[in-house]
């Protein structure tokens, strides 16, 4: 597969969506998704001790600064350079050793064979190719190292909301881009297929949780980048009746105060380069 820079078009689209929210609320809900990714490195490998990994997908550095902390030298990638930038400075900021560069998670900026750890939270599982993205990362790790993604299942308020923004959106279900595949069996398949074994998959909770409508309301239409983006996009009459059907969607999940306590729908899914 190719190195290139990732096209321009690919990346004004990726950093509108990105920038329709305010990213550091949804980070904070995802950060036990990438808590947990370090865990089963460290049950995989062990401790880091200076050793190499990969991030990819990084967002704002959730999984590179949980492998940091645990003695890995860690490179982080994501398309889109607002995340670059402010994952740069957090992990700056901690004294981490996590470098940053703005790379396709289809194209990582490093040579075959040259990672012990690919991790992505929440990243990865959205590659445009899925079969592909498993093969990038087959090729950076050397024989025995580790793949390890933070993905959704399909049973959770994460995918609940994601069908209705497909659904609003008109997305094609050619099901090549299917983000949910990854801890199935399809996705076992998938990762057999890229040169992994011994793949495992684990729930994690995810708490999802809102004290009110309103707080629930902001978080969608503000301040999450995939729905916030979604809304925009669909201008104001459309964007606002998806934005009244994903509370909706919601409101299936709250108590009868209105507070929503719900699991987000997470897995861990690893497995080892052979």
């Amino acid at each position: 597969m190719g190195r290139e820079e990732p096209a321009e078009g690919d990346a004004a689209a990726a950093r509108a969506v990105w920038a329709a929210g305010d990213y550091e609320p949804v980070a904070a809900r995802l950060q036990p998704g990438a808590d947990a990714l370090a865990a089963e490195v460290r049950r995989r490998l062990g401790a880091g001790r200076g050793r190499r990994a990969l991030d990819v997908a990084a967002g704002t550095g959730n999984a590179a600064a949980a492998l940091a902390r645990d003695g890995w030298s860690v490179l982080a990638t994501d398309l889109v350079p607002e995340m670059v930038e402010r994952g740069a400075d957090r992990t700056r900021a901690e004294g981490l050793d996590v470098a940053w560069r703005r790379a396709d998670l289809a194209a990582a900026p490093v040579p075959d064979a040259s990672q012990q750890v690919v991790v992505s939270s929440f990243g990865l599982v959205f590659a445009q190719d899925p079969g592909a993205a498993a093969a990038e990362a087959r090729r950076v790790l050397a024989p025995g190292g580790v793949l390890a993604l933070a993905a959704w299942r399909r049973d959770g308020l994460v995918a609940d909301l994601s069908r209705e923004v497909a659904a609003a959106l008109g997305a094609p279900d050619d099901g090549r881009r299917d983000s949910f595949v990854w801890g199935e069996e399809a996705g076992e398949r998938l990762l057999t297929a890229a040169g992994f074994a011994d793949v495992r998959v684990a729930r994690v909770p995810l708490p999802w949780r809102f004290g009110s409508a309103a707080e629930l309301r902001r978080f969608l239409g503000e301040q999450s980048p995939a729905h916030a983006g979604a809304v925009r996009r669909l201008g104001p009459a459309r964007g606002r009746a998806l934005l009244e059907r994903l509370v909706a969607r919601h409101d299936r999940w709250a108590d009868r105060r209105g507070a929503v306590d719900a699991d987000g729908g997470a897995l861990v899914v690893s497995a080892l380069a052979v």
